[in-house]
């Protein structure tokens, strides 16, 4: 999950090969390609213009589409040298920053060993992934969505900001959201499950989110909503735990929980159909729950 690849601009030879390449990431697949070097949209366009003028407005749909998909993103802070060549370059960033990149492809005439081309580009249609169920380990999986995304909900049934399980985890990923570009959070869960007279009170719930809202560092102005729900006269229900934003959407399969060590959670990226459906519920009101309670701040 979240894996980042970077390309050679001179790996495709025509926009029908960029076009194949672009569909295998972005937030449906779970893994992304990045901007490397960030004059890659014209390394592209300069590596075909013998092809023509028809040709060129094609790579720019498909990189100006792969842009909107949040398939291709930028990352001006990767290093470029102009006397190493794309290969030195994407060695030199694995050399000072290991991990960055999870592989590269790269143009036919410069195949190297453990590297790929468009040729052998068999990625699976998913990163899905078990990781350790700590907070470090959300975030990483996580951190794109919470980087880029205008809007986030957090959906989770149990999700409660009094339990130490579960606040650590959130405390961890909103801190990561606040330094990112989202200006609003909604966060959903079952008001049956969070308040009541063996759990918590609605007090207490507030201030539990009022301190994890400080520890994250939640800068003024950002909304942040709790809205807790009653499904159980609805035809919508809330099962599922996931992160939902427009770009969309990772599903955790045992919410957003802190387990002892040698316990993990399955985490995948959430398809197309079911990110609308999600979509339309959490952010349009496309729904019958009942909203019990909203906490605002």
């Amino acid at each position: 999950m979240n894996e980042f690849y970077a390309a050679d601009p001179e790996s495709c030879d025509n926009s029908g090969e960029l076009r194949f390449m672009l569909g295998r990431f972005g937030p449906y697949s779970g893994r992304y390609l990045a901007d490397f070097p960030s004059s890659w949209q014209e390394g592209v366009l300069r590596y075909c213009q013998e092809l023509g003028p028809a040709e060129a407005e094609r790579l720019k749909t498909a990189i100006r589409r792969a842009r909107e998909g949040a398939s291709l993103l930028r990352n001006n802070a990767l290093p470029w040298s102009s006397q190493l060549d794309w290969i030195g370059n994407y060695l030199e960033v694995l050399r000072q920053r290991p991990g960055t990149f999870s592989n590269a492809i790269v143009r036919r005439s410069r195949q190297v060993e453990s590297l790929l081309t468009i040729d052998d580009l068999e990625l699976s249609p998913t990163a899905d992934e078990l990781v350790d169920a700590i907070p470090d380990e959300y975030v990483r999986v996580s951190r794109t969505l919470l980087k880029i995304s205008p809007e986030l909900a957090f959906i989770d049934p149990y999700v409660s900001p009094c339990t130490s399980d579960r606040r650590d985890v959130l405390v961890a990923m909103l801190r990561e959201v606040a330094t990112g570009k989202c200006r609003q959070v909604m966060v959903w869960s079952k008001y049956s499950l969070v308040v009541s007279e063996k759990k918590h009170s609605l007090v207490e719930v507030r201030d539990a989110w009022r301190d994890i809202l400080h520890e994250a560092a939640w800068p003024a102005g950002r909304q942040f909503k709790h809205v807790l729900i009653d499904d159980s006269a609805s035809k919508v229900r809330m099962h599922g735990r996931y992160l939902i934003s427009i770009k969309g959407g990772v599903r955790y399969d045992q919410g957003f929980q802190r387990f002892g060590r040698g316990r993990g959670n399955e985490v995948s990226p959430v398809g197309r159909s079911l990110h609308d459906v999600l979509f339309g519920i959490y952010f349009e009101n496309s729904h019958d729950m009942q909203i019990v309670h909203t906490t605002e701040m």
